[in-house]
């Protein structure tokens, strides 16, 4: 694996070959409402695009690995770095609104506190876990007033891939070579749900607030939710087809 740029905030955006076109008008909506992170895009081989100055670069291999061995390019990411925590983001998560760096802040910091004791495996960054009503339980209010909460075993999505910060470690364990990213979600939300090994936590902010604008099985892009200035900007520089 080949890495250049800055890792000093583990904030990794994963895409692979197919997908690469999606990168520039993610990059314009990161920077515009996420300006002070420092993002490394994971993919393979020589990128066929440019990024922005503030962008790393990590490649996995030289060849794209299939949709099925998802997992395995994670596990190897995964493996690359000295990190304990880092944040997860796919290439098609186009930001909507400036990011609450601060609640963010509070989040990373609150896992570096208690992520080992309390198992928890993941930090959601959206609204992932609090949208599950009833099930969200709340653990604790921070400084902002932000209130931290977990989900129990049988919630739905105990694991998902929304925007989160991630315990390496934990991660790791329970991730398995050949798998889809949509196989990890169901198959490790039941292992979790059967296991109780780890919990996963969100609060009842939406810190980071974006539209997946191309992987939900439809394979076909959706803008419509973006600032309509940001798409007609997009568009305009010609990183989409029209």
């Amino acid at each position: 694996m080949v890495m250049r740029g800055n890792i000093t905030i583990p904030t990794f955006v994963l895409t692979n070959k197919k997908h690469e076109w999606l990168v520039p008008g993610f990059a314009y909506l990161f920077n515009k409402y996420w300006p002070d992170q420092q993002p490394n895009l994971v993919s393979f081989g020589e990128l066929s695009i440019d990024l922005p100055d503030n962008f790393g670069y990590v490649s996995i291999a030289e060849e794209n690995f299939p949709a099925e061995r998802w997992s395995d390019a994670l596990i190897t990411l995964l493996s690359w770095g000295p990190f304990d925590y880092v944040i997860l983001l796919l290439e098609d998560y186009w930001l909507t609104e400036p990011v609450n760096q601060y609640v963010v802040d509070e989040c990373i910091d609150y896992m570096r506190k208690h992520s080992r004791l309390s198992r928890i495996l993941r930090m959601d960054l959206t609204a992932d876990r609090f949208s599950k009503g009833k099930h969200f339980e709340p653990v604790e209010a921070l400084e902002s007033g932000t209130v931290i909460g977990l989900t129990q075993p049988g919630t739905p999505y105990q694991m998902s891939f929304q925007a989160a910060i991630w315990n390496v470690e934990f991660l790791k364990d329970i991730l398995r070579p050949g798998r889809t990213p949509w196989e990890c979600e169901v198959q490790l939300s039941e292992y979790l749900n059967e296991t109780k090994r780890y919990v996963p936590y969100g609060t009842d902010q939406y810190p980071v607030r974006y539209k997946p604008v191309y992987r939900t099985h439809r394979k076909r892009l959706d803008i419509s939710s973006l600032n309509p200035a940001d798409a007609r900007y997009i568009y305009g520089q010609g990183w989409l087809p029209r």
